[in-house]
């Protein structure tokens, strides 16, 4: 997976526009307190909205912390982070761990009846 990824990076022309960039999907699940929500989002930017594929809902992260086999991954987004944000479990084929994502509306009737904390 890493090395497609690489060679999607080297084969993009180094002119492409943001709108011309290739945009390979990547398949996860999260769950914000309110059980296990199936996401897709864009395998070449970690920042990209993570969407539920059933209702459409987007998730933004804003930090990750994942297991990656050996390798530990943390990243958080550059800039000001939102003040109201939830942390999530994440998993994929690949990486288990938790991504912290901006509290929506959408987000905080997911978590009504479940104990939360942030």
């Amino acid at each position: 997976m890493a090395a497609l990824f690489c060679l999607t990076l080297i084969a993009a022309p180094a002119s492409a526009k943001p709108s011309e960039a290739p945009y390979t999907p990547w398949y996860s699940t999260v769950d914000c307190g309110g059980g296990e929500v199936n996401v897709v989002s864009a395998m070449e930017d970690e920042w990209s909205n993570l969407e539920d594929v059933d209702s459409r809902r987007r998730f933004e992260p804003v930090e990750w912390h994942l297991q990656i086999g050996d390798f530990t991954y943390d990243a958080v987004r550059p800039g000001k982070l939102p003040k109201r944000t939830i942390t999530c479990a994440y998993r994929d084929d690949y990486a288990a761990g938790t991504v912290v994502v901006k509290r929506t509306g959408h987000v905080e009737r997911d978590l009504r009846g479940h104990s939360r904390s942030d």
